[in-house]
């Protein structure tokens, strides 16, 4: 992968952007167009079908997903990330890096506040960010997730 391609792909947080449902460059998005594009015509096809309210539901569900367009915060702009007001896109800008283990402050309190980012981000300090990428991209963005407000409850 190219550095473009990496920075595009993984937040400075260590979040790999390509799993998640609002990237629009992401594999949800990709499969999802492509089920569309196998699956076109099928509403009409399947009028009569007992199901075809499941099919049309389905169908709406795809072409929402198709459709995200959130680029991540290295972009700006529109943003879906889960963390409302995140500071670590922010302040990797501020202290010029790419990715908080970069940072001559890693780890700090902004990083340790999630177990994920500072699992990725020891991940991609010991193996580097194509390993981390390579092996969370078939995998679920949403899998132990949890807020920084949810660790307490």
């Amino acid at each position: 992968m190219t550095t473009s391609e990496i920075l595009r792909n993984i937040m400075p947080c260590g979040c790999v952007c390509y799993t998640c449902s609002a990237c629009g460059d992401g594999a949800i998005s990709f499969h999802s167009k492509e089920l569309l594009r196998y699956l076109d015509g099928m509403e009409g096809f399947r009028e009569n079908h007992p199901d075809y309210e499941i099919i049309v539901n389905t169908m709406r569900t795809l072409r929402f997903w198709a459709t995200q367009e959130c680029p991540g915060c290295r972009v700006g702009g529109l943003n879906l990330c889960t963390y409302e007001n995140c500071p670590v896109c922010g302040c990797s800008k501020q202290h010029n890096v790419d990715f908080c283990y970069m940072c001559a402050e890693y780890p700090c309190e902004k990083i340790n506040s999630v177990d994920k980012w500072r699992e990725a981000n020891d991940y991609m300090l010991e193996h580097g960010a194509d390993a981390h990428f390579e092996r969370e991209k078939r995998l679920s963005h949403y899998r132990n997730y949890k807020k920084p407000d949810d660790a307490e409850n």
